[in-house]
């Protein structure tokens, strides 16, 4: 890095942009993470800033609940630490010296990792509903608010997430598996 305001002797070469890029890298990536942090902090101020004005609604003896600021604050820790597990390979990959190559670890790491992201937030977008379904229904089964919440169409009959309706005598029949002319009959329930 000396070279570029010749500080140092020093051959130019395609290292010298490299290391140019990969600080740019870091420093674009910190800034990213602490405006991510940042954000999730004041949103999560404000929510409890409206909560807070709310106690003065608020009878004498009944408790001071910020339920809404411990969901945001859930939320926020949830999308930090998705965006960081699935970058921080590459954040330390940039860190470290460049001019033998990355680790090959590190290389594996970030090419299994960093396409999960959007796993991650899926994860950190569908938690939040299906608390709140489970929160609504604590009877029903936990693969019951999972499907639920992942809008997953399955027959009810054949697993034990039965509802209500199918327990009470409404049938539903499968399509026959013997009809050999290709035509599936359709299920009971969708005819009616």
């Amino acid at each position: 890095m000396e070279c570029v305001w010749g500080l140092a002797p020093c051959e130019r070469g395609s290292t010298e942009s490299l290391t140019i890029f990969f600080y740019l890298l870091v420093g674009l990536g910190a800034l990213y993470n602490v405006t991510i942090v940042i954000f999730m902090v004041m949103l999560t101020h404000a929510i409890w800033k409206q909560e807070r004005a709310m106690d003065r609604f608020l009878t004498p003896g009944q408790e001071k609940r910020r339920k809404q600021t411990r969901r945001t604050y859930k939320q926020g820790v949830r999308y930090v630490v998705s965006y960081l597990i699935c970058w921080m390979p590459t954040f330390i990959w940039a860190i470290i010296d460049h001019s033998h190559g990355p680790p090959v670890v590190l290389v594996y790491m970030n090419l299994i990792i960093a396409p999960l992201w959007g796993f991650f937030l899926g994860g950190v977008y569908f938690v939040p509903r299906y608390e709140t379904y489970r929160e609504k229904n604590p009877s029903g089964g936990r693969l019951q608010a999972l499907v639920h919440v992942l809008n997953i169409d399955i027959d009810l009959l054949e697993t034990t997430l039965a509802s209500v309706d199918d327990t009470i005598g409404n049938e539903t029949t499968l399509a026959s598996d013997d009809d050999t002319t290709g035509n599936q009959t359709p299920l009971l329930s969708e005819i009616a």
